[in-house]
């Protein structure tokens, strides 16, 4: 039978004998085994089907069409008000149900006078129905004892005698008090419906640990999903360590903790497993470990999966990295490896990389950076033989072959020199270069003077392949000499125009220097720009070098700018060069910035600063790119970083330290530390620029890491002060509430006295102490665990039994 739209729980009925065949799933559909000719009908209480029904002919589908029956607000109006008040739960649930389709019904109405008017009379109806109900609540609410609260209880909900006390506990601890019978309901008749079955299932629970592990794994899966989560029933060596960790602990204690003890120890037992499985994973880098790991992974909690999700991903990617290299797959090789985002991948090396991968040990590996150092090795080394090939060109090579090897090498660029540390790049096609296949037999004469030695750095041996290259274009200029203008940069000074200083160089054809114009005059331009006319400048060769000073130069921006240098010397026709001048400025301290990209950060998280160099008001320093010392202050923390600018902007990252509030918004108002910034190097030696960030960051306390305890005495009473604390010292204020708390200490004598108050530890050491604001304390005077102890000295080890598994050591002296 198939129901549609889909309805789950329609009856399919035998209309002969009225007796209910089969009922549709939440797919609507139905499979029934019925003898040839009977007739099937289908029911559902608020609907209506076509066909009405349906004779059974054969093997087949049989659909049926299903929609709500068409109602009217009428009716359904009388009928509520024909409806008795309710006496119990139970028959208010069904008058709550029939007050709300009446409700619905009337708001449907489009006549907007039936709509009032019908309206009204449910809300009459309303009225009366919560009077009514409003009775059982104040008398709940008003009971003054257990009996008084169960006889309230009793008069309306469904109730069990036992539970009385459980009732009672409760109510006196709930606030605000409940409103309505559906809260009496839910906060307290099936609230304490649900501690006694929590507390049934972890005495059971308890009893099957200490029973056997074959009872254990029997409860422990019967209410798997209902109190527990994250339960490993998958794998019995864990399901074991589960029932020993439960055994370890004092029963009745624990029993009265709850699930939530049971639930703590399940997920540091799964937390444990996971760890353990971790670390020969990563060192090992084997997939049947790895999948080990994943499967432990599913069983952390959520913040824990997700801190992990990440490295369990990089760590697959690099198992499949070794994978790929041992069965020479270089495709997904490059794949996983561009997935890494790793840096000067060559897609025509794959086959370098997966011998330079296998012939690693794991442990060389296991990272992304460790597969980086592999990375670049390859490079340099495939570089070091190109440099090597070139290296063996003489004056008897055909120029094609120099000209293969140089393409290669530009291929094969940009790398890492591992030797010092910066990024390296051969670019034929660069304009200092010139290259041209015109001066291939030029190349290839020059190159014969080249010789590299494969134990010197590669940079080096590059520049001279370069300059290999420029001394190749000199051989092929025809004029008896050519001029070269210096690199040319000028700085902007504030207020004042820019002036440009220069030096024009001539060269004779084999790149010495050219006398031949020594003493002419030269007129000199220089057009940077299309705004008025270009400045001019007069100077006079000196031997082979012309010096000029252009002043006004119209440039008020920093940037690279295309300058034409047009020179006019003696008679001779004017010679335009074209240069690249570079326009600088230094920072301005005024106007330059520093921004954090939050306002809040919990301790331990990283602070993302951005530094801008302005050299004016909204004026970026985009010609400078460099690395520079900074320091960095933020409130009392001090850091030390290195910086590097790209067009003016450096991102640095340091980790929140002190706490300037204590993340209690409701009652401290939040405290932010200035930010100071000095970058030393960029301006010249005398001084520093020093950047601030007045508004600063607030910065919060991180989880709680750590527990101090301090003995204290007073008056004579020894008691002791527990202060939460995050990995980096602050005190953690947000930590609140009651918390268990578990003294141990050796030898023990335990002690029948009597435990006046709950933050002195009983005789098994066990205290409840309620934290305020990250700080909680535990008294030692009178507590029956430390009058049993001998006088000596001790190591007193304190663990508060939560999530956090905080735990601290103090000395402790017993003097009687």
């Amino acid at each position: 039978m198939q129901v549609t739209p889909p309805l789950a729980g329609v009856e399919i009925r035998d209309q002969a004998t009225g007796k209910v065949l089969q009922t549709t799933n939440a797919e609507g559909i139905a499979e029934l085994k019925v003898a040839s000719g009977t007739v099937i009908e289908p029911f559902h209480e608020g609907y209506e089907f076509s066909p009405a029904e349906q004779k059974i002919t054969g093997q087949g589908s049989y659909p049926f069409t299903a929609q709500p029956k068409a109602v009217d607000p009428e009716e359904l109006v009388a009928e509520l008000e024909a409806t008795p008040l309710p006496e119990h739960y139970e028959q208010y649930l069904l008058v709550a149900e029939r007050l709300n389709a009446a409700y619905d019904a009337v708001e449907g109405l489009i006549d907007y006078g039936r709509k009032a008017e019908l309206g009204a009379r449910v809300e009459s109806f309303r009225k009366s129905l919560y009077q009514h109900l409003e009775a059982f609540v104040s008398g709940v609410n008003g009971a003054a004892s257990e009996e008084e609260l169960l006889a309230a209880l009793a008069a309306f909900w469904n109730v069990d005698p036992e539970l009385s006390p459980s009732y009672w506990t409760i109510f006196v601890m709930l606030e605000p008090k409940p409103t309505d019978v559906d809260e009496v309901f839910r906060e307290l008749v099936e609230a304490a419906r649900t501690a006694a079955a929590e507390e049934l299932a972890v005495q059971r629970l308890f009893a099957a640990a200490l029973d056997s592990s074959e009872a254990f794994r029997e409860v422990l899966a019967e209410y798997t999903g209902i109190w527990f989560t994250r339960v490993n029933m998958a794998d019995p060596e864990v399901v074991e360590a589960y029932r020993v960790r439960l055994t370890e602990l004092v029963v009745p204690a624990a029993v009265e903790s709850g699930a939530a003890l049971v639930q703590q120890v399940i997920d540091e037992v799964n937390l444990e497993f996971f760890q353990a499985a971790w670390d020969p994973a990563q060192a090992g880098l084997e997939r049947s470990a790895w999948l080990k790991v994943c499967e432990f992974w599913e069983y952390l909690p959520p913040a824990e999966k997700e801190a992990w999700e990440l490295r369990i991903a990089e760590l697959g990617l690099l198992i499949t990295i070794g994978e790929a290299a041992q069965a020479q797959d270089y495709k997904v090789l490059l794949e996983v490896l561009a997935s890494l985002e790793l840096d000067y991948l060559n897609y025509e090396l794959a086959e370098r990389y997966a011998a330079a991968l296998l012939a690693a040990a794991p442990g060389e590996r296991n990272q992304p950076s460790k597969i980086q150092l592999i990375i670049n090795t390859a490079n340099e080394q495939y570089v070091k033989d190109i440099l090597l090939d070139l290296a063996g060109v003489d004056s008897r090579t055909p120029p094609g072959i120099a000209e293969a090897y140089l393409i290669q090498l530009d291929q094969a660029t940009p790398i890492l020199d591992l030797a010092v540390g910066r990024e390296v790049d051969f670019d034929l096609g660069s304009a200092e270069l010139l290259y041209t296949r015109d001066n291939l037999e030029n190349y290839r004469d020059e190159l014969a003077r080249f010789s590299y030695d494969p134990q010197e750095p590669v940079t080096p041996a590059i520049r001279a392949v370069e300059k290999a290259i420029m001394d190749g274009n000199g051989f092929a200029d025809e004029p008896g000499y050519v001029l070269a203008v210096e690199e040319i940069s000028a700085r902007l000074l504030p207020g004042e125009p820019l002036t440009v200083t220069l030096t024009v160089y001539a060269q004779d054809l084999v790149g010495g220097p050219h006398r031949g114009l020594h003493g002419q005059q030269v007129e000199a331009q220089l057009r940077v720009t299309d705004v008025g006319l270009p400045p001019a400048a007069q100077g006079q060769f000196v031997g082979s070098r012309l010096d000029l000073r252009f002043t006004d130069v119209p440039v008020d921006q920093v940037g690279e700018y295309e300058t034409e240098l047009i020179l006019h010397i003696g008679d001779a026709q004017s010679t335009t060069l074209l240069v690249v001048l570079t326009v600088t400025a230094l920072p301005s301290a005024e106007f330059s910035t520093v921004q954090a990209d939050r306002e809040q950060y919990r301790s331990s998280q990283n602070i993302r600063l951005t530094i801008t160099l302005n050299y004016g008001a909204d004026a970026r320093l985009t010609t400078e790119n460099g690395e520079y010392g900074a320091t960095i202050v933020i409130g009392e923390d001090i850091y030390h970083r290195l910086v590097t600018f790209r067009e003016g902007v450096a991102r640095v990252s340091v980790p929140a330290r002190t706490a300037t509030s204590p993340g209690i918004p409701d009652f401290f108002p939040d405290e932010a530390a200035p930010i100071q910034v000095t970058i030393h190097g960029i301006l010249p030696w005398w001084q520093d620029l020093a950047l601030e960030n007045a508004a600063g960051v607030v910065i919060v306390p991180g989880d709680p890491r750590t527990l101090r305890a301090e003995l204290e005495l007073d008056d004579g009473l020894e008691w002791v002060l527990l202060i939460v604390e995050d990995e980096n010292g602050n005190q953690v204020w947000a930590y609140g509430g009651p918390k268990q708390v578990r003294l141990t200490a050796e030898p023990v004598e335990l002690s029948l006295q009597s435990v006046p108050r709950p933050e002195m530890p009983d005789q098994d050491g066990y205290a409840v102490t309620d934290f305020t604001y990250g700080v909680g304390t535990l008294w030692l005077s009178d507590s029956p665990l430390v009058t049993s102890l001998p006088p000596g000295s001790y190591e007193l080890t304190l663990r508060v039994q939560d999530q956090w598994r905080l735990r601290a050591v103090i000395p402790y002296e017993k003097t009687k």
